[in-house]
């Protein structure tokens, strides 16, 4: 878990689920991912609220 960034447990060891609630710019998931130091094998959100699904990618279960 990332919070407060800074890595609370260890890093994955093999692929990883990065999980987040909602995604408004991406940053927020770029900074995870480079606090982990390991890009994720997929990036799951409840909440997508940005105009195009890029940088990164993500699955998410709703968009605005």
């Amino acid at each position: 878990m990332v919070k407060d960034e800074e890595l609370k447990g260890e890093v994955p060891v093999s692929d990883y689920l990065l999980v987040d609630d909602v995604v408004t710019t991406g940053s927020s998931l770029e900074e995870a991912i480079s606090i982990v130091g390991k890009t994720p094998k997929e990036i799951v959100v409840v909440l997508d609220r940005r105009n195009e699904n890029k940088n990164p990618e993500v699955h998410s279960i709703f968009e605005i």
